[in-house]
């Protein structure tokens, strides 16, 4: 196991007679940390760290990214900080030839000291349009006059099933999605003292053939007194069936009727397709005029928008084999990469030394390098850090 603070100068080896289990070793005392990365960059500052000293760790790993390319990951970070690290190093190498099946060549890798730079701006990229169409409706709702009286003292509520939308006179309202909902014309007007209360329901249809609606038309003899109720169908689809709230299955309600009683009729058509009306029987008198009455119609006009989405993707990186990638990430977690431009001709990476290591904690095998750089690194805008001086001793590890 390559041990959590990675210090070197006395390793144990224990082996123990009829059995095969590993165990935990105590921690060397004495001795100098294995890995180490000492930089020096172009404004003057340094940066030495050292595992096992401050909480840092050599966390040693690998990943196959795609078109056969392996890649061999070392990253010194501190330990335990629950996804909070803000400075952390990493050193990324890929593989020296495509493989897609089978494990990596790992010496073959490492063979060539001077490995180049990995350059995202060689990368190819695949562009990818979404689009997510959304459609909204405008429902213009108007009270037919001819029906429903209009005076000074005449009140008019809106509903959407039982959600109030408006007491304007003719009010438009608009959807996301269509409202499959039954709306309601309520009418109440106080022009001749006692409200006269009226009422009609509909369900409304996208195309203005499918709709529906019934109204209530009242009959008073000479002394105002209620004498029929007829319910005149507003359908293209016909035959019709009639019921009223008080029992009656016609066209025609004759009664009796109750003052201050309300009577109600849905119509159905030859589509299942329902609406009601309704009004308040009032007392007799001057208020119970044939004044009582509620017919809206309405319009719908339907909106279609797109949004496009578009998502552009490298194809992961492109084969840059045997490349090597440096990223850094300083105290305030800005990132720093040696991918996202191209190196001046100064720029040097160098492989001085390889050799085999513990196993991770992993369980998998790791080796030892020992490097030299310098190169340029460039946040997500584009400012720029120059290494000008970088050594490090490092760890990856590969699949076996």
């Amino acid at each position: 196991m390559m041990k959590k603070y990675l210090l070197n100068s006395l390793f144990f080896l224990l082996l123990i007679i009829g059995g095969c289990k590993k165990i935990e070793l105590e921690e060397p005392v004495n001795g100098s940390p294995v890995f180490v990365a000492d930089f020096e960059f172009e404004n003057g500052e340094t940066l030495f760290w050292e595992a096992g000293v401050d909480s840092l760790y050599m966390y040693t790993e690998f990943d196959f990214v795609a078109n056969g390319i392996h890649r061999f990951i070392g990253r010194m970070e501190k330990e335990n900080c629950a996804g909070d690290c803000k400075e952390s190093l990493s050193i990324i190498f890929r593989n020296s030839e495509q493989i897609f099946q089978g494990l990596p060549n790992v010496e073959q890798s490492f063979e060539n000291p001077r490995p180049p730079f990995f350059n995202n701006d060689l990368s190819t990229f695949d562009t990818v349009e979404t689009y997510d169409t959304s459609e909204s409706f405008q429902i213009s709702l108007a009270i037919d006059t001819a029906v429903t009286p209009v005076f000074d003292q005449t009140f008019y509520e809106w509903y959407n099933g039982s959600t109030f939308i408006s007491s304007e006179m003719n009010p438009v309202v608009t959807y996301t999605d269509f409202p499959n909902a039954e709306f309601m014309l309520r009418v109440t007007d106080f022009t001749f003292g006692d409200s006269c209360v009226a009422w009609q329901r509909q369900f409304l249809a996208k195309d203005p053939v499918d709709k529906c609606a019934v109204i209530i038309e009242s009959n008073y003899n000479v002394d105002f007194f209620l004498e029929s109720l007829q319910a005149i169908p507003v359908s293209n689809f016909d035959p019709f069936v009639f019921g009223w709230n008080n029992g009656v299955e016609q066209e025609i309600n004759t009664g009796p009727f109750q003052p201050g009683s309300y009577y109600e009729v849905t119509l159905t058509n030859a589509n299942d397709v329902q609406s009601t009306a309704g009004f308040l029987y009032n007392e007799p008198g001057p208020s119970a005029q044939p004044l009582c009455g509620a017919h809206f119609d309405y319009s719908i006009e339907s909106f279609t928008s797109v949004d496009t989405n578009i998502v552009v993707t490298p194809i992961f990186d492109s084969i840059q084999l045997s490349a090597v990638t440096i990223i850094y990430k300083d105290k305030d977690g800005r990132e720093f990469r040696s991918d996202r431009g191209t190196q001046n001709s100064n720029a040097s990476f160098t492989i001085n030394n390889v050799e085999d290591y513990f196993e991770n904690e992993n369980g998998h095998p790791t080796k030892k390098l020992d490097l030299e750089f310098n190169c340029r690194l460039w946040d997500a805008n584009q400012n720029e850090i120059n290494i000008v001086s970088g050594n490090a001793t490092w760890g990856i590890a590969y699949p076996d």
